[in-house]
């Protein structure tokens, strides 16, 4: 049943991306190696929880019906792949809280593959996200937690792990921006105090001024910054900023 439902969802997601170049057949496939490797058998039907694990978001994200899934691949697959899908008439606010509820009256592993498809999404900071909705994403995860972890011990401790990973992801660049903030200060008293003792403080066309305003436009960068990549460019930026300052 597995090739089947893999080519089922490849087909249905067609040219869809999980992330920009990235398709999206591999979440599917990162969501079923994660519970492959970490669900336990004890726990309900394997076989069943992998095969939601590859259609979870077809009803969801494609034109597939549940009429459909049912057809093929069976009435609990269909009603638990519904289950995992939320109800997009609904405020977005209540959306995933609607669908844990359903996913509660369905079998164990309707909450295993919710668990796993978590986890897939919390392997990596979306490029696409901005700051706020990556630290709430982190708070819905321990709502899904909180909520399933009744429902399986062997992924509820999985999905733990990865809720630890994505908040030290998101603390990395917390503190990064906390001491970027610091440095471009005194890069900024840098240029300040050198303008200063030459005599150039209020010119300002003179270079050392120019600089220090774009210096100081780099707070903003540093707020907006997503990513390690943007918080790296603006290290690098300082770094040429203070080489500068040695000519003078």
């Amino acid at each position: 049943m597995f090739p089947q439902a893999y080519r089922f969802a490849k087909t249905a997601h067609k040219e869809q991306e999980y992330s920009p170049q990235v398709p999206y057949i591999s979440h599917l496939t990162q969501t079923f190696d994660i519970l492959a490797e970490n669900m336990d058998e004890n726990e309900g039907d394997k076989k069943f929880a992998l095969t939601m694990a590859l259609l979870h978001d077809t009803l969801e994200d494609t034109d597939t019906t549940a009429e459909q899934l049912a057809a093929i691949f069976g009435q609990p697959v269909a009603d638990g792949v519904s289950a995992l899908t939320k109800n997009s008439s609904l405020p977005y606010k209540e959306q995933l809280n609607d669908s844990l509820q359903r996913i509660l009256t369905q079998p164990n592993e309707v909450a295993i593959v919710k668990m796993a498809d978590r986890c897939s999404n919390l392997s990596t900071l979306s490029p696409v996200w901005n700051y706020t909705r990556k630290v709430q994403y982190g708070y819905d995860a321990e709502l899904i937690l909180n909520t399933l972890k009744g429902k399986s011990k062997s992924m509820s401790d999985c999905l733990q792990k990865y809720i630890d990973n994505y908040k030290e992801m998101i603390y990395r660049i917390s503190i990064r921006k906390e001491v970027l903030n610091e440095v471009v200060a005194g890069m900024s008293a840098k240029y300040f105090h050198v303008a200063k003792a030459m005599g150039v403080l209020h010119d300002r066309t003179h270079p050392l001024n120019i600089k220090n305003k774009e210096i100081f436009a780099l707070r903003d960068t540093v707020r907006d910054a997503e990513t390690m990549e943007e918080l790296e460019a603006v290290e690098n930026k300082l770094l040429e900023y203070d080489d500068d300052l040695g000519k003078y």
